[in-house]
């Protein structure tokens, strides 16, 4: 039987004590990579018996603490945000468009998924707007940080009546390809069925300081 690798050691401290001499395997599986221990259901380590144990039983399974979920620090956040909106990066100069279909944004969407306003047929005034810089880092009651864009975006509603909602918001990469970065659900929707109705919006973007896979 192989030895217990360094790496695992170091994983599991009291590991090497239980079972110094059996093989042990990583594996990976939604949710996180567990160790998975099978001799050690039929080899104790000297001055045991099969069993006997301090908190693990033979057979175990350990998931690996940290895999599952991230948490931010509110400085790395400040400094994740810094170097987002540098010159050159994604959310410099980034674009802003609303979309008027009653979207629940998902990490998986991409720019298709959601309506934006046609100028030939639903609101002939219709503009996306670019953002022309970011504001100071704020930091909410959470620890969360966000920044807002400038300057305020503004859309009037059409001149020829058209009934129609916005439903919130998508903001883009000026960088190549203008992919998609992030999308805000506005709640409740706002109703942009003539001019004599306006959006004004402050794009706004938070950096989550948990993450979950």
């Amino acid at each position: 039987m192989e030895k217990i690798s360094p790496e695992l050691a170091k994983i599991s401290p009291e590991l090497a004590k239980i079972c110094p001499v059996a093989k042990v395997t990583l594996t990976s599986r939604p949710g996180g990579a567990t160790l998975e221990q099978s001799l050690c259901s039929s080899v104790a380590p000297p001055g045991r018996e099969r069993g006997q144990h301090d908190s693990l039983p033979w057979g175990w399974k350990m998931p690996v603490v940290g895999q599952d979920q991230q948490v931010i620090a509110t400085v790395g956040a400040k400094a994740f945000l810094t170097q987002m909106v540098a010159a050159l990066q994604h959310l410099a100069l980034a674009t802003v468009d609303l979309f008027t279909n009653n979207m629940t944004p998902s990490p998986s969407d991409v720019i298709g998924d959601y309506h934006i306003p046609d100028v030939a047929t639903e609101w002939a005034e219709y503009v996306q707007k670019a953002t022309t810089g970011w504001g100071p880092q704020t930091t909410d009651a959470s620890g969360r940080v966000y920044i807002e864009a400038t300057p305020l975006l503004s859309w009037v509603g059409p001149a020829v009546p058209f009934s129609q909602f916005v439903y919130g918001y998508i903001v883009k990469s000026a960088q190549a390809g203008t992919p998609l970065l992030y999308a805000v659900a506005i709640s409740p929707p706002r109703p942009v069925a003539n001019a004599s109705q306006t959006i004004n919006l402050v794009a706004t973007f938070t950096l989550p300081n948990v993450q979950l896979p």
